[in-house]
């Protein structure tokens, strides 16, 4: 009498559809790590660094979701720091900016999203030779500095705010001084004054805003002045 066969489960792993990473994010920065990598200081590359961006480039699906992948350009700052291209250090304007990340993994579930990104700023790492009976041995990691590299201009701007998912209306527009309050401009006062009108924008009483109104207040004054004038000779 044949004997019944007993019934054999196998755990068979599902397989999940490999994340690709969208083109809007090709060209994220991380160049603090590559500079950690540049210069072998690979075992002193901080846990947390970037742990948002990896995590969420890992699960998010745009090819199933792409209408849920949101890059979101928050704030634009412009600033005056030593520009390490030139063999003086010289200051030079640059711009740097804010971004929120969104999307959704194949699940269709929210990823956790990456806050206050920045683009156009990073730390390079500094390094200092190590010999041994005068051969080179190694190289220690001595500090670091910050590095500013999209020079200021109102295309490099209009180009940041191109790439982000949301309108120029939403986005704060910051001049950052070294000993003064970061106030925020309108895209026009931004992109359209010098530095050190900016400058005296943000030590105008009322900041900016204010001055963009005393200023145009001026004018109309000075108009009427003229008319007035013009009536009278």
């Amino acid at each position: 009498m044949p004997t019944k066969s007993k019934d054999t489960h196998v755990d068979v792993p599902v397989e999940q559809k490999k994340t690709v990473i969208p083109e809007i994010f090709k060209d994220w920065n991380n160049r603090t790590e590559q500079s950690y990598r540049k210069h072998q200081f690979v075992n002193q590359i901080p846990e947390t660094l970037y742990f948002q961006n990896k995590h969420f480039l890992k699960n998010i699906d745009a090819d199933k979701y792409p209408e849920a992948i949101q890059r979101e350009v928050t704030k634009i700052v412009r600033i005056k720091a030593p520009d390490y291209n030139s063999k003086t250090r010289e200051h030079k304007e640059f711009v740097y900016w804010y971004e929120n990340w969104y999307g959704r993994d194949w699940l269709n579930r929210t990823v956790a999203p990456v806050t206050d990104h920045v683009e156009g700023q990073y730390w390079e790492q500094e390094s200092e030779p190590v010999y041994d009976r005068e051969q080179l041995i190694g190289h220690n990691r001595v500090g670091q500095h910050e590095v500013f590299y999209i020079p200021f201009s109102k295309k490099a701007v209009e180009d940041i705010i191109s790439k982000s998912t949301i309108n120029k209306e939403q986005i704060k527009f910051l001049v950052k001084t070294p000993k003064m309050r970061n106030d925020e401009f309108t895209f026009e006062q931004f992109t359209q004054s010098t530095f050190d009108e900016c400058v005296e924008m943000i030590m105008h009483q009322g900041g900016p805003h204010r001055y963009a109104y005393d200023q145009l207040k001026q004018k109309q004054k000075d108009a009427e002045l003229l008319k007035q004038q013009k009536q009278y000779s």
